[in-house]
């Protein structure tokens, strides 16, 4: 009499070879160029990101320096600190907090950084190298300044790729912006 062991081990012919990815091999860390399952592949890993095709173009470096962009995203992540921190001490119900709209502006901003650069944006917002924020922050001219680099980046956009990517980096500053002045529109 033969056995069947259960499905599912290696001796299975089913699953005999299947390959289980380790968790740092999983596709969202593939997105950001870290090496995993896809590094495999026969070019140097020096050319993961440089080789655009013919009439393709990388969104990367839409004319903002980065200094400016560090700028901003810590001037969004201290907003979003003071609008938490002040809600939670008035005791304010979260279904009506201003805060997470804050904190998804920042995470918007960070998105349209991390795919201009090609980094994760969690690990932008955590970075211990944005710049210090000392004074309060005017949110009416953060406002402006985020409007004014939705409309550069979507210039750039648009003579290179001649449109607007639907979730690209303008899209996701324009994103920001609005978030922002929604709350911002609320205070007054």
């Amino acid at each position: 009499m033969t056995t069947i062991p259960p499905r599912g081990t290696f001796s299975d012919p089913y699953t005999a070879g299947d390959y289980v990815p380790k968790p740092n091999e999983t596709q969202r860390n593939l997105r950001y160029g870290q090496l995993g399952v896809g590094a495999n592949v026969p070019e140097p890993y020096e050319d993961f990101h440089e080789v655009p095709g013919e009439n393709e173009y990388v969104i990367h470096g839409e004319g903002i320096p980065p200094e400016v962009e560090n700028e901003r995203l810590a001037k969004l992540k201290k907003v979003s600190i003071d609008y938490a921190r002040e809600e939670s001490e008035k005791g304010i119900d979260p279904r009506e907090s201003q805060a997470a709209t804050v904190a998804s502006a920042r995470d918007k901003y960070a998105t349209a950084i991390g795919q201009e650069r090609f980094e994760n944006p969690t690990t932008l917002i955590s970075n211990k190298k944005l710049p210090p924020v000392n004074k309060d922050v005017d949110q009416k001219q953060l406002v402006e300044e985020l409007k004014d680099e939705t409309r550069s980046r979507e210039t750039v956009e648009n003579e290179k790729m001649t449109k607007i990517l639907g979730g690209g980096p303008a899209a996701n500053v324009q994103s920001a912006m609005n978030k922002l002045e929604s709350v911002v529109n609320k205070e007054e």
